[in-house]
């Protein structure tokens, strides 16, 4: 079967802000062999998020790179930097352990054309410098960002955005999210020659910028899919992974 070779023990599912692991379970349960499933902690920043995540693949998987990262939102944002670093380290190696790490990104707001990105920035950031969102404004774009889940996915979701409104999530690690400058990290991921498939349902990421950008990338759409792709469309998602796959 072509799916055991897409999921395995080396595949690593990040969620995104306020994220669980439970949120993973629908799409891993499309394959027979369990993941590493990883929650962002509570963290100021994408840098730091992403060296924890890597921290927690090394001590799983024994300084190696894991086969494949599935990142969700500003998850796959992390992600993306822990396969650079994967990637960069691994490039240095001379034994036979190197694994080629590929990244799959779900809905993530990684822009590639410059107008997009600078739009993104302006969100939460002025020229004094970062602005912190109310909550309101947090829960009001989680919302929606939503799309046509069904009420109790959609019930869930608000549950953990409500919790997560008065933490590091909205203070300090949204606005970071929103300050990267994504066009240039589809520039070093196509440097670094990380395979990347990006699957959109509602983030503003041009697929032939992207694809200019990494020419490479493969991207998808999910057709009427929110933001939770991969809980409300796991069956979907399961496809165009182990299609790229192959």
């Amino acid at each position: 079967m072509a799916e055991q070779s897409v999921i395995s023990a080396r595949t690593w599912m990040i969620s995104g802000t306020a994220g669980t692991i439970a949120e993973f379970d629908a799409l891993a349960a499309a394959w027979p062999e369990a993941a590493h499933r990883w929650a962002l902690p509570e963290v100021e920043s994408v840098a730091e998020a992403a060296r924890l995540l890597v921290i927690d693949i090394d001590d799983a998987d024994g300084e190696s790179a894991p086969e494949l990262l599935i990142g969700h939102s500003a998850g796959g944002i992390v992600a993306a930097h822990a396969a650079l670093t994967l990637a960069g380290r691994d490039a240095l190696r001379t034994d036979s352990t190197a694994t080629e790490v590929k990244l799959v990104l779900l809905d993530s707001n990684m822009p590639a054309e410059p107008d997009l990105v600078r739009a993104k920035q302006r969100r939460f950031h002025t020229a004094s410098g970062p602005r912190t969102p109310s909550s309101q404004e947090f829960l009001d774009s989680m919302s929606a960002s939503i799309g046509a889940a069904p009420d109790g996915v959609r019930q869930q979701i608000m549950e953990r955005m409500r919790a997560a409104a008065d933490t590091e999530a909205r203070t300090h690690f949204w606005p970071d999210v929103l300050a990267q400058d994504t066009a240039a990290l589809w520039d070093q991921l196509a440097a670094a020659g990380i395979p990347v498939l990006y699957l959109q349902a509602t983030r503003p990421v041009d697929a032939a910028a992207a694809t200019v950008r990494h020419p490479s990338a493969v991207v998808r759409s999910v057709s009427e899919a929110g933001h939770w792709v991969h809980v409300t469309h796991p069956q979907e998602v399961t496809r165009l992974i182990t299609g790229w796959r192959g």
